[in-house]
């Protein structure tokens, strides 16, 4: 989880604000599956 985002660059998606986290969340994703959207 950690590895993915730090292997992309995209430090400010591991600290992302707890809403837009939550947000995803709620889509029904796992947490491993959430932090890829995000980066993507």
């Amino acid at each position: 989880m950690g590895s993915e985002t730090v292997s992309n660059g995209h430090i400010k998606e591991r600290v992302c604000p707890s809403p837009m986290y939550k947000n995803i969340t709620s889509y029904g994703l796992p947490s491993k599956t959430s932090v890829v959207v995000m980066v993507s």
